[in-house]
């Protein structure tokens, strides 16, 4: 039914993001849902949105990382990390667990204790 050049719209947390089949397809989570168009885990369809019961503030980090492969975090501290690497967990995509885990060991992290 989805082809990879379809513009898909997502609600995630209330904000709504508009993006490609194909960029979602290489998340293990989004790959499920867009072939199978079933209800699952935190997620509803309505008026052609797919409604996501997440952190809106942190999909726009997984969405960008899905469209370019990579990230410019800059300086984040520990919760911010540890939250975006949930999310990447959450939604399947390894790379960007690998992603937030190196930067978790760059010179860049620093944790709450170091503030």
């Amino acid at each position: 039914m989805n082809k990879p050049n379809s513009l898909i719209r997502l609600n995630v947390g209330g904000d709504i993001f508009f993006t490609y089949y194909e960029t979602l397809y290489s998340s293990r989570y989004f790959r499920v849902l867009l072939n199978n168009m079933q209800l699952v885990k935190n997620m509803t369809v309505d008026e052609d949105r797919i409604f996501i019961d997440r952190s809106k503030e942190l999909f726009k980090y997984v969405l960008q990382f899905l469209r370019v492969r990579h990230l410019n975090l800059g300086q984040k501290d520990s919760d911010f990390l540890d939250d975006l690497r949930e999310e990447a967990l959450f939604y399947g995509i390894n790379d960007l667990v690998e992603f937030v885990e190196a930067e978790m060991n760059s010179d860049d992290y620093y944790s709450d204790w170091e503030r």
